[in-house]
């Protein structure tokens, strides 16, 4: 395995346990984000093990309040990884909607002719996974395993030309 790997395997397991999740402390240093002054340890840690138990919960996960303490976990790290945690669960409990809108939108694609915006020397690289996910139903991880070469902002057309050929090709 690789680093990407390790790390998308990592995120993904912080995700579905949150209590795995480790956060770093507000320092009081000049240059830290809060000054010192973070959410207190214990009563996040005791959330995300109260969360991760019930997997049910996703609207609510943002709305918690924490107190405020020197040394705690940084406010921002703590709300972003909330919101991450929220948008995760909703995409497990809608997977079968958003199965449907793919089918959808897949539909109106020609697969002969993709058109994807082209950046300086490469295709977009967010359409392009976008539309990989859509036709092959590959997943993140799979996706950034295809190693498109990079060309300033985007992934190498001919890279991208060549794996769609061979797609299409196997597909008829």
């Amino acid at each position: 395995m690789n680093d990407k790997d390790d790390r998308f395997d990592k995120e993904l397991a912080e995700l579905k346990n949150p209590s795995l999740k480790k956060f770093k402390t507000a320092s009081l240093f000049w240059n830290s984000r809060e000054l010192g002054i973070g959410y207190n340890r214990a009563e996040v840690d005791e959330y995300l093990l109260f969360i991760s138990q019930k997997p049910s919960l996703s609207d609510e996960l943002t709305k918690k309040k924490f107190k405020s303490e020197f040394h705690g976990y940084i406010k921002m790290d703590v709300k972003f990884f909330l919101k991450e945690v929220a948008a995760y669960r909703y995409a497990e409990t809608h997977q079968e909607e958003n199965r449907i809108k793919q089918e959808e939108k897949l539909a109106s694609i020609d697969l002969n002719n993709p058109n994807f915006r082209s950046l300086i020397y490469g295709y977009k690289k967010a359409e392009v996974d976008e539309f990989l996910q859509l036709m092959t139903s590959l997943d993140r991880k799979e996706i950034l395993g295809k190693n498109f070469h990079s060309q300033i902002g985007g992934y190498s057309k001919d890279d991208v030309d060549w794996y769609l050929d061979k797609v299409i090709q196997s597909k008829l």
